[in-house]
């Protein structure tokens, strides 16, 4: 089991003039199952419960929204032990995270918008994940970095200036091994 914080934020592509996009800072918790080890290779695969998004604001433009995401994310990571003592090792991971939307909240001012007025994000996102963890005993702590690859942005371009968004978002968590 683990859980963690996130620090996300949703890129535009192309950048508009004025906006300042800013981090949200959420909460990630899920399980992992890891195969057994051969060698200093393993696999693990996790399901996590992974909220993203972040704040616009654009002053010239008037607006200040936040969009929120509750993702159902499977990373499916290859680990690799790069030191290892009798009860503590030393791990790195990368592999691609796939996330399946469950919600989406868009905020103006604070205000909830009704559903006509919020921005169309896809049903999926695909990332690149890589980090690394350190266990100890049934402990583990660790640090990643999702780099989204999918375009989320499921909405009209002319509307709203951008034709592309994409998801970062960087994650520190612990855990607790059930079995070692």
């Amino acid at each position: 089991m683990k859980a963690g914080l996130t620090s996300s934020n949703i890129t535009e592509s192309p950048s508009i003039p004025g906006d300042q996009l800013q981090r949200n800072t959420a909460v990630m918790a899920g399980v992992a199952f890891t195969s057994p080890a051969r060698g200093r290779l393993a696999l693990q695969i996790e399901g996590l419960f992974s909220r993203k998004g972040n704040r616009l604001v654009n002053d010239q433009a008037g607006i200040d929204s936040k969009l929120t995401i509750d993702y159902l994310e499977i990373p499916v990571l290859v680990r690799f032990d790069v030191a290892s003592a009798p009860s503590t090792s030393l791990r790195v991971h990368t592999g691609p995270a796939f996330g399946f939307k469950l919600r989406r909240k868009e905020t103006g001012f604070g205000v909830p918008l009704p559903e006509d007025d919020q921005i169309k994000i896809t049903g999926a996102d695909v990332g690149i994940a890589f980090g690394a963890e350190i266990e100890h005993k049934r402990l583990t702590a660790g640090a990643r970095y999702t780099l989204g690859l999918s375009n989320i942005f499921d909405d009209d371009p002319v509307l709203y200036g951008v034709d592309k968004l994409t998801n970062r978002v960087f994650a520190v968590y612990g855990g607790w091994l059930l079995k070692k």
